[in-house]
């Protein structure tokens, strides 16, 4: 190993750190099904040189583990500062609970880790097993003195040159705390996306459709929450958190929401927090809601709610027709906002709860102008006639998971752009109240412009070809 001159330890705002991509803090959790295997766990010691400093000629690092937490797969100097500056020396060992490793740039000097720069200097691999359901296991990755190298005890440390003479620095050491979490997925809750127009296809709502040249539509996204708690369960769903991830590059969420949702009916005095985030954690909306923190409110242990909006604006290439343009919104965890990351969690009985069932949204579009599909305004249920129906339909598409009205436009019988309870209204008023009409296309199939295609595609409804 490398020897380093007995000269006083100099320049302590050299510093080593043991990183990861994902660590804040110097702390990094890190989270899978309990009882199941990590997998492949990388992380790597950072060598930083501060400005105005002599450049490092050479270094020592012995990193220690918990063995009965980790275990050391893997260490290598690929693609380090040894690999891609050429080092004279360089060696890199796996010890018990622990890894070594020394490096000599070159021995004219010539060759340094330059001031002001941060390099790396070792990438390890670790593996575990996650612990038991909601529990945490702590554990550290550091940077000591003593571990027993091949040649004998490794101090931790480095050489700087300046110049003249070599000096021995002793960095700051930032170790870096591993918090294990263990879950499992729960089959009581899904969660999914879905507009206006969606299919189900897989394990995706599709919205197929066309979008008009040089537009720029917004979509009206929803989170539904279905529950199927077992028989007996007095209460549902009492919060939850959310990550949702999107593409920039094609779409811009609005702020998020519950008012008009079937959670904003139900809140009262409990917590919420919405957040539009675009960081190195990603792109999304994150949302975090408890229903009431005074009274025992909750959604019906088996039921399906609408529990978050948002609009969503088309920012993809629509100018070359023909094209066809396709993206996803989906759930990602751990996506962070002002605090911790967050995760796609449902809070039953003050229990967290992962679903297992999370359904993504795609947009799957061609750029055109496509025939335009005739319907019958207030016709949400596609039989033909106009009567009561087809309010008791809209009805219990928007609260009693009903199916979906695949032409939006049918069932925007007040014509405001929505499909909401007004709607509903409108049509008792207009058949028992004597209120006014339906606007067109109404009593017969007829066909009007959208400046969005997909609220009403092709074969949505059973009205002929223009």
């Amino acid at each position: 190993m490398l020897a380093l001159a007995s000269l006083p330890a100099l320049l302590p705002a050299y510093t080593l750190r043991v990183k990861h991509p994902t660590a804040s803090g110097g702390v990094v959790e890190l989270e899978g099904i309990a009882g199941t295997p990590t997998g492949a766990l990388s992380f790597g010691v950072e060598l930083e040189v501060p400005a105005g400093q002599p450049g490092i000629h050479g270094w020592n690092v012995g990193l220690s583990h918990d063995s009965s937490v980790l275990t050391a797969d893997a260490a290598t100097l690929d693609e380090t500062a040894a690999d891609t500056l050429g080092a004279e020396f360089s060696s890199v060992d796996i010890v018990p609970s622990g890894i070594v490793s020394s490096v000599i740039l070159d021995t004219p000097h010539s060759v340094l880790l330059p001031a002001g720069s941060k390099s790396s200097v070792l990438f390890a691999t670790y593996s575990g097993v996650y612990p038991a359901k909601d529990t945490t296991v702590q554990t550290r990755l550091r940077l000591v003195d003593g571990l027993q190298g091949p040649s004998g005890p490794v101090t931790t440390g480095a050489t700087a040159w300046n110049g003249v003479s070599e000096a021995a620095v002793s960095p700051v050491r930032e170790n870096l705390i591993v918090l294990l979490s263990g879950f499992e997925y729960s089959t009581a809750f899904d969660l999914s996306l879905t507009t206006d127009g969606a299919r189900p296809m897989g394990d995706a709502e599709v919205l197929a459709g066309f979008i008009r040249p040089g537009s720029q539509p917004s979509y009206r996204v929803k989170v539904l929450l279905e529950s199927r708690l077992p028989p007996g369960s007095d209460s549902g769903a009492q919060g939850w958190s959310l990550s949702i991830e999107h593409d920039p590059s094609f779409l811009q969420p609005g702020p998020p929401t519950i008012q008009g949702t079937q959670a904003g009916s139900l809140f009262s005095g409990g917590f919420q927090k919405h957040e539009l985030i675009s960081n190195d954690s990603g792109n999304g909306v994150i949302s975090a809601v408890v229903l009431s923190l005074t009274e025992p409110i909750s959604f019906p242990p088996v039921s399906r709610n609408d529990v978050l909006g948002i609009d969503y604006r088309w920012m993809g290439d629509t100018s070359i027709d023909g094209k066809q343009p396709a993206t996803s919104i989906e759930f990602r965890d751990k996506l962070r906002g002002q605090g911790q990351p967050v995760n796609n969690v449902v809070t039953h009985l003050g229990a967290s709860n992962r679903p297992l069932v999370r359904r993504r949204l795609t947009l799957d579009l061609e750029v055109g102008d496509p025939p335009l599909q005739p319907f019958i305004r207030s016709d949400a249920n596609d039989d033909g006639h106009r009567n009561i129906a087809d309010a008791v339909w809209i009805l219990s598409e928007l609260f009693f998971r009903g199916p979906p009205t695949l032409c939006f436009s049918a069932a925007d019988a007040n014509a405001d752009g929505l499909k909401d309870i007004t709607d509903v209204a409108f049509l008792l008023q207009y058949y028992f109240l004597a209120g006014r009409p339906p606007s067109a296309p109404f009593p017969d199939c007829g066909s009007v412009f959208e400046a969005d295609p997909t609220s009403c595609p092709l074969g949505s409804t059973s009205c002929g070809a223009p």
